[in-house]
């Protein structure tokens, strides 16, 4: 295993202390198939070690391509290698023409706070630091005030469910050499190389400008601060 590899994983049992997660807490990951959401479960996997009991992954399956099926399937073998729980939940719901990406991640999130709250067990979402960027570039765009600008939280209560996210300082990259790393094959969403949706416009920009990604993330650890005083 790399040594980058290493430092992950040191990293992210270290921000579970830090968000007061024990071996023995009931925990609920939501995954999709991609190397973000699988990076997540193998890393509490060898965080856990042989904790896995009190772990449940739901694989959300959009169904809106033809090969979602066989995706969710190829998530779910990944998982058993990782001799983690899972199962496969199928949003039945007719998507909208427009904005599908915002429409899929609000059913994603409605499905995982459900299964979490059934389970009284915390819910483990697998937002990295460049999602955080590109939320805080989209708000400042929306005239957002502090808090928006302060983007997205590491932890917080929603509907009596504790929400986390321990990999909210890392790269998408580390996530996915991770995954390369540990041989987890994962599938790529072609939709978030689709120009129409806001997100992957503000992707592209900021993949442009590194310097913008930098003072993003400093403007919100600055929001961040001058909200919660």
């Amino acid at each position: 295993m790399s040594t980058s590899s290493n430092c992950l994983e040191h990293v992210f049992s270290q921000s579970l202390f830090e968000l007061g997660i024990k071996k023995g807490d009931r925990v609920v990951i939501g995954v999709s198939g991609g190397p973000d959401s699988l990076a997540l479960a193998a890393l509490y996997a060898n965080w856990s070690k042989k904790s896995h009991s009190n772990c449940f992954v739901i694989i959300i399956d959009h169904g809106l391509r033809a090969n979602s099926d066989r995706e969710a399937i190829l998530a779910q073998s990944e998982l058993k290698k990782l001799q983690l729980n899972s199962k496969i939940v199928k949003i039945g719901k007719v998507p909208p023409k427009g904005n599908i990406q915002n429409w899929a991640r609000t059913q994603r999130f409605e499905i995982l706070i459900s299964e979490a709250r059934s389970l009284n067990a915390l819910l483990m979402l697998a937002h990295h630091q460049d999602d955080q960027i590109e939320t805080i570039y989209m708000r400042l765009g929306h005239n957002s005030g502090l808090i928006g600008l302060a983007g997205i939280k590491k932890q917080r209560l929603f509907q009596g469910v504790k929400l986390i996210r321990p990999l909210l300082g890392q790269k998408k990259l580390d996530l996915v050499n991770y995954c390369r790393d540990k041989k987890i094959k994962y599938t790529e969403d072609p939709s978030n190389y689709v120009m129409k949706y806001e997100r992957v416009r503000a992707r592209a920009h900021l993949k442009a400008d590194k310097r913008l990604s930098e003072q993003l993330l400093k403007l919100g650890q600055y929001a961040e601060k001058i909200a919660s005083m």
